[in-house]
């Protein structure tokens, strides 16, 4: 994934302050873990718009040409806002690449349940880049920790809600983005 921000890094600040109401925007790829994935011409790019609001989740997304990725990192974005009003933030606000966090991702999708889906990531890196054809040095992010996410559209499963209790987990916060930019603030401090 590659992450947009303002000049500012107003995204990374309303997560990292705690505000309720948040948003990234970020151009993912679903491939294997290869350098050179987003080279395949078969590689879908998508360009994502995830909102939050308290414990609700939105996600939207559309799958980009080749031209508008290279559009979107180099050229005026302002074809790619009109079809896509929703990334008008892109360049309202002047959001640029910011990080690259790259992650091994192990899905589990209920057969019962279509809307329950429990996703293990792991090997979490990260590295300052502006584009995905040309990946930094990278630097581990949570290293020797596994993040488990669960999603689901209405409720939980009473039978997930057992084996919350039976293993005493609990829910924590935890941002792939909001770490890769503290992880990799100690070679370049974010102001405070």
């Amino acid at each position: 994934s590659l992450y947009f921000d303002t000049p500012t890094l107003d995204d990374y600040y309303d997560k990292a302050g705690g505000f309720l109401r948040r948003k990234k925007i970020r151009v993912r790829i679903y491939a294997p873990y290869l350098i050179n994935a987003i080279l395949n011409p078969h590689t879908e790019i998508w360009l994502e718009k995830k909102e939050k609001y308290e414990m609700l989740v939105s996600k939207k997304r559309v799958c980009l040409t080749r031209e508008d990725y290279d559009h979107l990192l180099y050229g005026s974005r302002l074809d790619l806002v009109q079809r896509y009003p929703l990334f008008l933030p892109l360049l309202t606000h002047g959001m640029r690449p910011t990080v690259m966090v790259r992650y091994l991702r192990e899905p589990f999708v209920s057969s019962h349940q279509s809307n329950l889906r429990i996703t293990f990531d792991s090997s979490i890196e990260a590295g300052k880049t502006h584009d995905l054809r040309f990946p930094p040095p990278m630097t581990f992010v949570a290293k020797n920790m596994v993040i488990m996410e669960v999603k689901f559209a209405h409720s939980l499963p009473f039978w997930f809600h057992r084996i919350l209790q039976e293993f005493n987990l609990s829910r924590i916060s935890f941002s792939k983005y909001t770490e890769s930019m503290e992880t990799l603030s100690s070679y370049h401090p974010i102001p405070r």
